[in-house]
């Protein structure tokens, strides 16, 4: 909910964790990643917390997340039909995806920033200071993480 504030016009902002799926044909445990919070601003679908994604949807994207960097995208571009038919039902036309990375440097997750077709999409200075938002609030939630699993 901070993030959203903070993110002129954005009408919603998501969670995505990524998690060892289930096992597959070969014996090789496939990744996937479930979409466990949401903040939506009122009168905008927040979306369904979906489980057990596929990470085909993130291939194009992951070499920067991996990197640290975020990345912005439309949503009419992107190649995996079942995820860009979700977005398209939920109103979304423009994402950033910034990345949630732990101290250990491994990618836990991402923090995705929705726009709908109703609202501006920042430009510039404006946008960038949402990026330094979005990373800093990853790192937090990165920190969260780690500490839940050191309580199990």
């Amino acid at each position: 909910e901070s993030l959203l504030s903070k993110a002129p016009g954005a009408s919603r902002v998501r969670l995505g964790v990524i998690h060892n799926g289930v096992t597959g044909l070969t014996g090789i445990s496939l990744l996937k990643f479930d979409i466990t919070s949401v903040a939506s601003r009122p009168g905008r679908a927040p979306g369904d917390l979906t489980q057990n994604q596929p990470m085909n949807g993130w291939t194009k994207h992951l070499p920067k997340l991996l990197a640290g960097e975020c990345v912005k995208y439309y949503v009419k571009d992107m190649e995996y039909i079942n995820g860009r038919d979700r977005l398209v039902r939920m109103g979304t036309v423009f994402i950033l995806s910034c990345p949630v990375i732990d101290v250990q440097s491994h990618l836990l997750g991402a923090v995705f920033t929705h726009w709908d077709s109703e609202t501006d999409i920042p430009k510039g200075e404006e946008m960038t200071k949402i990026e330094a938002q979005s990373k800093s609030t990853g790192q937090q939630l990165a920190a969260a993480m780690d500490l839940r699993s050191d309580l199990k």
